[in-house]
């Protein structure tokens, strides 16, 4: 992503380029961090009610994807990140 945000920069300052890079990718990435830091409390749950919640909600696939899909449907080299997949920040 960033090497095709620099290849379609005109010569000189790099300003524009870094900043639509940083404009496509930060929401993505703060997002991607937020769900992984947030899966430690849903994915290590002692035995009992609330890890039988997760289990019927993650355990097909359709559940599964309903919760993560939006990580790996998103393809950088040919998308803007929609909203559910984090948006754009700037």
């Amino acid at each position: 992503m960033l090497a095709a945000c620099l290849g379609e920069a005109a010569p000189g300052p790099l300003t524009g380029p870094i900043e639509r890079y940083e404009r496509l990718r930060r929401g993505r990435t703060r997002k991607v961090q937020y769900a992984s830091i947030s899966a430690v409390d849903v994915l290590h749950l002692p035995d009992g009610d609330s890890a039988e919640r997760r289990n019927a909600r993650l355990g097909s696939f359709e559940g599964a994807l309903h919760h993560l899909g939006w990580i790996h449907e998103f393809d950088a080299g040919s998308q803007e990140p929609s909203e559910r997949q984090g948006g754009t920040w700037l």
